[in-house]
């Protein structure tokens, strides 16, 4: 710093090692610039200068060295326990953080991502008066880990990855020898060294051969071992576990349940731990698990559960982990939204069987903070000499009057007769029956079939429609209902129960959010049906008069639809097939931007795989872009407001279908036909259709060369297309 330093000394007079002689420390901190040299000069103290005896050199200041790497051999999974280890010659510490895609900071954080100091964890936070070395950008935010440097000159840390909250990904680790951030590793002459590393989502997948089992399966003479049938064979891959040793590692498992439509044999459910060998692969036989002689015909479902990250199951049975409370009823217990928190009952009074537990275990497994992976698979059991109830209903919830449509699935060859029981002491006897359930309450339902032999089966669904008293009821008048165009009409909302929020749908392609007593004007002749949607808080209640408003004369409707406002997605009360009509803005890409003000009442948000022919699940970081189709459940009426991107050079998107369904989106503000909006693949759709999100109802289907397609499609809707041969969907608006 062009100061020059001065000391005094006296040296030792006892002759060792030599007279004269005295040693001293010239210590060199971070401060000072590396490789450098320093002159340093010593001269006696005389009273005549003269006679002062005099001498220098020049001393090479090197800046020390820190190394970085990782004891494990890749693959790493995030859950994993990674060993970090180094050598440090620049000071006593070594600081470890991390940047990488899910890293907020971008100047690093800690390894733990506990963002905060913590001294039981060695995190570290300096404060800004702390760091003197100029590396101060976002240093109110920058964490590191202190780890101690060895008496050798090496250093090691065991990293768990088990519970840090990040997501799979690469991310880059710095070793440095003083906390500074990686926004300033030029700024100081502190040793630092950084290494990449990938950690990867755990595989997971799973197969059963055969999946469909056909009887009768030969049995030994107590009818409990199957003698036909030598392996029913579930296997597959499950990586993402430490392995110690070799073999079979029984530390690592996986969870498996199994339901049937009713019950598994004669248990409700089977519930047992699968062994993990240590090159990622499990492989059972089913038959160990189960009887098959006992089962009855029917489909039956296999789920196994992956702990994932943190290598501890989400979901367990009670008795898994302490004594039930009531010690007549066993419940599924979870770790959110609090530990020990009751999913459903598995056995006692009121217990869940078949589909309904299967449905439930889905709903959990869909939940955000949820790390567990699940995969389902199904195998069947097939004996068409006998009878096998089975049926499905929808809707399975709502206000009263409900109207539930009951579906016979039953199997057997020769069927001849259907005996229902609806739970409120009516029955039928039809194949397929409608029933409305006029009281509130709770519903079990059984079926009865029967062959021509004799041969019988039922089944009973207990608790399997459930009927609510609405607290809003939707009703409204207009006036006048008739007259010449243009007819102006005055709507007036007459609900009970004090709701808060209406949606009005005036039949003729103009809606009215948020007001109570609209008026509108029908500027075209023809018959209108009003739909008036009213909620208080997650109650909704809908009142649909066909035909309501008859206008007559007027212009006729012009041929091309006006163009929308493709900046806000109107979501109505119940499932939306919708999708974005432009590219998003880059801050308003991700679904935890677009969908966040929206009341999901829990469910899930959804989109299409058309190559693996799956649906997946959109997360927070799913990226939402436009061509796609996405499927999301409001409870409420809802508006979603969009952000796009301001680039006039910007390509027009463009989206690779293969052969088969795909859920697909319309770009651009102007409706266009499906003519036009498909012609980038004329020659390869066979079929279109979308979803009245308002009416809660699939419209026509549209067949390519057909008159449907000139029929309209429409901006921020989401549409199902069929390719019969793969091809480029382009956008027809940017």
């Amino acid at each position: 710093n062009g100061i020059y330093y001065y000391a005094q000394i006296q040296t030792d007079g006892d002759n060792d090692p030599t007279p004269g002689y005295r040693t001293v420390e010239f210590n060199v901190g971070s401060d000072v610039a590396p490789d450098r040299s320093y002159r340093i000069h010593v001269q006696s103290v005389e009273s005549d200068p003269s006679t002062a005896i005099s001498g220098d050199n020049l001393v090479l200041v090197k800046k020390g060295v820190v190394t970085i790497n990782i004891l494990e051999q890749p693959p790493f999974y995030l859950g994993d326990t990674i060993t970090l280890k180094g050598t440090n010659n620049d000071s006593k510490y070594v600081y470890l953080f991390m940047t990488g895609s899910n890293c907020q900071n971008k100047c690093g954080n800690d390894l733990l991502y506990i963002k905060k100091s913590d001294p039981a964890n060695h995190v570290i936070q300096p404060f800004m008066d702390s760091i003197s070395y100029g590396c101060i950008e976002e240093a109110s935010e920058f964490t590191a880990i202190e780890v101690p440097v060895k008496s050798d000159g090496t250093w090691e840390y065991v990293w768990k990855t088990a519970n840090v909250p990040i997501n799979p990904g690469t991310y880059t680790i710095y070793a440095s020898s003083v906390p500074i951030n990686a926004c300033c590793i030029e700024c100081t002459c502190a040793a630092t060294a950084m290494i990449d590393i990938t950690l990867e989502e755990p595989c997971f997948d799973a197969t059963i051969t055969p999946e469909i089992i056909t009887k009768p399966i030969e049995c030994c003479p107590s009818g409990c071992e199957v003698t036909s049938l030598d392996e029913v064979l579930l296997e597959g891959m499950a990586c993402g576990f430490p392995h110690t040793g070799s073999g079979l590692n029984t530390t690592n498992e996986l969870n498996m349940w199994i339901f049937g439509e009713e019950k598994v044999g004669n248990e409700k459910y089977v519930n047992a731990k699968i062994p993990v060998f240590n090159d990622d692969t499990f492989k059972i036989n089913l038959l160990d698990y189960l009887q098959f002689c006992d089962l009855k015909p029917g489909v039956y479902t296999v789920i196994l559960q992956h702990p994932m990250y943190n290598h501890k199951f989400d979901m367990v049975k009670e008795t898994d982990v302490r004594t039930p409370v009531d010690p007549n009823q066993i419940w599924m217990v979870t770790s959110y939204p609090v530990d020990w928190s009751k999913l459903f009952p598995l056995d006692g009074p009121g217990y869940y069987q078949g589909s309904q537990a299967v449905s439930e275990i889905r709903k959990f497994a869909g939940q955000r903070l949820i790390d567990d992976k699940f995969y389902y698979l199904t195998f069947t059991l097939v004996d068409n000499r006998i009878p096998t109830a089975a049926f499905t209903a929808s809707p399975l919830i709502g206000n009263k009057p409900l109207e539930v449509q009951f579906t016979d699935q039953s199997t057997g060859d020769g069927l001849t007769s259907w005996a229902w029981e609806f739970g409120d002491k009516t029955v039928s006897t039809e194949q397929n029956p409608k029933h409305t359930y006029s009281e509130a309450g709770t519903y079990s339902v059984t079926l009865e079939v029967l062959n021509g032999n004799g041969d019988k089966d039922a089944v009973t669904k207990p608790d399997y429609i459930t009927v609510k008293s609405s607290l809003v009821k939707a009703d409204f008048i207009g006036s006048p209902t008739s007259g010449a165009a243009p007819l102006k009409v005055q709507f007036t909302d007459k609900s009970t129960g004090s709701p808060n929020n209406w949606f009005w749908d005036f039949g003729d392609g103009y809606t009215a959010a948020g007001v109570k007593d609209p008026s509108h004007v029908y500027q075209f002749g023809g018959k209108y049906t009003v739909t008036l949607s009213v909620t208080l808080g997650e109650e909704v209640d809908r009142m649909v008069k066909a035909d309501y408003i008859t206008v007559v004369g007027g212009p006729q409707p012009t041929i091309t639809p006006s163009p929308l406002d493709p900046t806000k997605i109107q979501l109505y009360s119940g499932w939306n097939f919708v999708s974005v009509a432009r590219t998003l803005a880059d801050a308003s890409t991700n679904a935890s931007v677009i969908f966040k003000n929206v009341p999901t009442g829990g469910h899930a948000i959804w989109s299409y795989d058309p190559y693996y022919q799956f649906w997946d699940q959109v997360l927070t970081n799913t990226k939402i872009e436009p061509l796609f189709g996405y499927w999301i459940y409001s409870v409420s009426p809802n508006t979603i407001n969009l952000t796009f991107k301001n680039d006039p050079v910007q390509a027009p998107p463009q989206r690779n279908l293969p052969n088969g369904w795909a859920a697909v989106g319309f770009t651009g503000a102007t409706p266009a036909t499906a003519k036009d909006t498909f012609s980038s693949v004329k020659s390869s759709w066979i079929y279109a259709r979308g979803f009245d999100n308002a009416r809660q109802q699939w419209e026509p289907t549209l067949v390519n060369g057909g008159q449907g397609e000139n029929t309209y499609l429409y901006p921020s809707k989401g549409y199902w297309l069929y390719m019969e041969n793969a091809g480029s969907l382009a956008a027809i608006g940017v």
